[in-house]
């Protein structure tokens, strides 16, 4: 009896091991424009645990990705992209300067992307004159030494905490802009 017992213990152990294996996280990449546009190339999604880097996959030519295996844990879900920076022109240097004086509100993540110097203040108008300067070709980045202080890279995604429990899936869509594109103007192809 005391090995029937162990046997199935051990085969309980089994099976609920493989369910742990099998868990997905899924979903879109997602331009944060009006249309939602799907990123279908040139593009990573990552889980991160803190800021270890701990699965990436490469976006799918639908638009989507899917994470199999993953370990039960908390992440930070996120993405990057290699596509040609553009869509920041003069109205998003307008719209970060209402956001300033408070005459209108960035939110989310265009608010993230209004950062384009990466200062973590107030989006204003050392940001709003390198999004001009940027959108006119006199500089090729917001990284330094075009834009003080540390600058932004090209792409900025949502990071979107997930916590991944035994025989859960999960479906995140994820949304991500070209830094400076408070509007969400560009229409990536």
């Amino acid at each position: 009896m005391k090995k029937l017992v162990l046997t199935i213990v051990a085969i309980i152990g089994l099976y609920g091991l493989s369910f742990a294996q099998n868990i997905t996280v899924s979903g879109t990449l997602n331009y944060d424009n009006p249309q939602l546009t799907l990123i279908r190339d040139s593009a990573t999604v990552s889980l991160y645990q803190g800021t270890t880097l701990a699965y990436s996959v490469t976006i799918h030519s639908n638009g989507s990705y899917l994470f199999e295996n993953v370990a039960a844990g908390s992440y930070s879900l996120k993405a990057s992209c290699s596509k040609k920076w553009w869509g920041g022109n003069a109205l998003d240097a307008l719209l970060m300067q209402l956001h300033f004086v408070g005459m209108q509100y960035l939110t989310g993540l265009k608010l993230t992307v209004a950062d384009v110097n990466g200062s973590g203040g107030i989006p204003g108008s050392a940001d709003a004159l390198a999004v001009a300067r940027r959108f006119a070709r006199m500089i090729p980045n917001f990284m330094p030494p075009n834009v003080p202080p540390p600058g932004n890279p090209d792409w900025i995604s949502q990071s979107i905490p997930v916590t991944v429990e035994d025989g859960m899936n999960y479906n995140q869509n994820i949304k991500i802009l070209c830094t400076g594109d408070v509007n969400g103007s560009y229409i990536p192809n």
